[in-house]
């Protein structure tokens, strides 16, 4: 208001004082009644830049970021070498820190474990991840998964050369039990998509661009694995534009799983 006088700023500085202490008072209550931790109250609010750290998670923090760029480095350079060569290209890195333990050349659509691989994969000390390219961009295959069921192996990852990317990790671990399923769904998901394509619903091409990718759908929905997927824009469409029916194929599966006692007699790698 026009001529009035403004408040001492001595009165301003007195009740932010109160209402400071306030805050503090309540701060301090919750520490000394264990509902928070010292530093947990002096990290309320702040910037994570200036927040307080424990020099075990700074280093904690620092390992895990150069993990994380050893894992994109290996990704990028198995589709380098994929680009290049038209071939696959399989390493095995340590989950934990990202170090590289062997690597190994294969062709277009198929690739072979080393001894020093299978040794790696097979021992319940390590935690592997696999990571490889897919020349074809497909998810992955009934040996991919079975790979990563083995003791040592944490992870497999699968990288397109048209940007798809796919991860899983099997929930059943035993390596034949694991086989049976897969071939069951194998089964169903190419009886459902061969009828798709001789009704004209879905043409050759794009069932063969999604197959994999629907066997691992409907294995995850019925929790055989755990899988995580980034299509590319292609392969986007063709699951839209052709509308596959997961819930039928899932139903008619896990029907054809209960009713049936599938052996397979292929032995671990």
């Amino acid at each position: 208001m026009p001529g009035a006088e403004p408040p001492p700023a001595s009165g301003l500085k007195r009740r932010n004082t109160r209402s400071a202490w306030r805050l503090r008072g309540w701060r301090s209550d919750r520490i000394l009644a264990g509902k928070a931790t010292l530093e947990e109250v002096y990290n309320e609010g702040k910037d994570e830049l200036y927040q307080w750290k424990r020099v075990g998670d700074i280093e904690m923090n620092d390992a895990i970021q150069k993990r994380d760029r050893l894992f994109e480095d290996a990704r990028r350079k198995v589709v380098e070498h994929g680009m290049e060569t038209g071939n696959e290209r399989l390493v095995l890195l340590d989950a934990k820190t990202g170090e590289m333990l062997e690597a190994a050349n294969g062709v277009v659509d198929k690739l072979i474990l080393t001894d020093t691989m299978k040794a790696l994969i097979q021992d319940a000390n390590n935690s592997i991840c696999l990571i490889h390219n897919h020349p074809g961009s497909s998810s992955f295959s009934k040996e991919d998964i079975r790979a990563a069921s083995l003791p040592g192996a944490n992870s497999i990852e699968a990288i397109g050369h048209d940007g798809s990317r796919y991860k899983t990790k099997p929930k059943v671990t035993d390596y034949v039990e694991l086989g049976a399923k897969i071939t069951v769904v194998q089964d169903v998901v190419m009886g459902f998509l061969s009828e798709m394509v001789s009704e004209k619903r879905m043409p050759l091409d794009a069932a063969g661009q999604v197959f994999h990718h629907v066997i691992n759908l409907v294995l995850a929905k019925i929790g055989v694995i755990d899988y995580d997927y980034q299509l590319s824009i292609h392969q986007k469409k063709i699951v839209a534009d052709s509308e596959v029916d997961l819930d039928k194929i899932i139903a008619k599966a896990a029907k054809k799983l209960k009713a049936s006692t599938p052996l397979d007699q292929e032995s671990k790698p």
